[in-house]
């Protein structure tokens, strides 16, 4: 159920970004159903995962990459994680282990032609 947890409030999240035309207490509601979803997954130990910018894509787990790359000119960038688009969310099995629920979706770099 934890993972339904993760799909809803990246569900909420969208839905609060893409509805601009809420009213402010409609806005306040999205708001509250967010926050309690965040400390629901926290207190399951499932955290929000956002890998680090340059590194890379292939050798980090818990990573997507999107369809949109990032065009460069340097061969050593190829593959290395541009920008972050969606954090994913990870459970703590152990001091250094984790299952990845929903992968981070990024940005990679792809060389220019």
């Amino acid at each position: 159920h934890n993972y339904k947890n993760v799909e809803i409030l990246k569900f909420v999240k969208n839905f609060s970004v893409t509805s601009s035309n809420l009213d402010d207490r409609t806005k306040n509601y999205v708001i509250a159903i967010k926050d309690k979803l965040e400390i629901v997954l926290s207190n399951s130990g499932i955290e929000q995962f956002i890998p680090e910018l340059n590194q890379n894509v292939l050798e980090v787990n818990g990573c997507s990459s999107g369809l949109e790359t990032k065009k460069t000119k340097d061969p050593s960038k190829v593959n290395l994680i541009a920008d972050i688009i969606n954090p994913g969310y990870r459970l703590q099995v152990k001091d250094d282990e984790f299952i990845f629920l929903k992968n981070a979706e990024v940005q990679v770099y792809e060389l220019e032609n």
